[in-house]
């Protein structure tokens, strides 16, 4: 993507911000990780519903509204459903998903920016499955799903739909106990497994690109 004159740092970060083609799905997506497609555009208003009144407040009022509603209701959500950016019928720009990642905003840039480098990853888009989960992004190489980055609060989720093999090869690779047991217990769909990493330090980072590598090999 070649940026203009007028781009802002925050605009440039990642590709995936203001990248406004979405493309159609295959039939390697899987059930459960933010996939299906909406033509949004890069505009609009971020907010859900419940707090697109409050703008006068400023961004530090909203982000305290936010934070507040997702402490008050983080029992009851599922991890796509705690996306959030649900409940917005357009893609989200860069200076939302700077407002809401915070200073995690560096992980992600970094996240996808190695997986650009590290494995040749060559596709970006921001996609929907729907109002209540939200947007995330997808990241494939040659077309093939990789890893979806879905926005919470503070930090994001990597979601991976595994198949039978990259699985058996991710359980001996080296990976924290807690992983593995989050592998053990993950619900298999006829398109892979749904594997979830919360990402909020670097060394989830590394479990992220870990998993990565292992689906782009397998």
């Amino acid at each position: 993507m070649i940026f203009s004159e007028g781009d802002t740092d925050a605009n440039k970060t990642s590709r995936c911000w203001r990248h406004s083609s979405i493309f159609r799905l295959s039939g390697s997506d899987a059930p459960g990780l933010e996939q299906k497609h909406d033509n949004g555009s890069s505009r609009g208003d971020w907010l859900p519903d419940s707090l697109r009144g409050r703008r006068g407040l400023g961004i530090e009022g909203v982000w305290s509204l936010a934070l507040k509603r997702t402490g008050q209701s983080q029992k009851k959500l599922t991890p796509a459903s705690e996306n959030v950016f649900a409940g917005q019928s357009v893609a989200p720009t860069g200076k939302e998903l700077a407002a809401v990642l915070g200073s995690n905003l560096v992980l992600w840039t970094r996240l996808v920016s190695d997986l650009r480098q590290e494995l040749k990853l060559d596709g970006e888009d921001w996609h929907s499955s729907g109002l209540k989960y939200g947007w995330s992004c997808r990241l494939q190489r040659k077309k093939r799903n990789i890893v979806y980055l879905g926005p919470r609060v503070g930090r994001f989720v990597a979601a991976f739909a595994l198949g039978d093999k990259a699985l058996a090869v991710a359980r001996q690779s080296g990976l924290p106990a807690r992983v593995l047991n989050m592998l053990a217990d993950a619900k298999r769909y006829a398109e892979g497994t749904a594997v979830r990493i919360e990402v909020s330090s670097p060394e989830d980072l590394e479990i992220v690109k870990a998993l990565a590598r292992v689906k782009v090999e397998n």
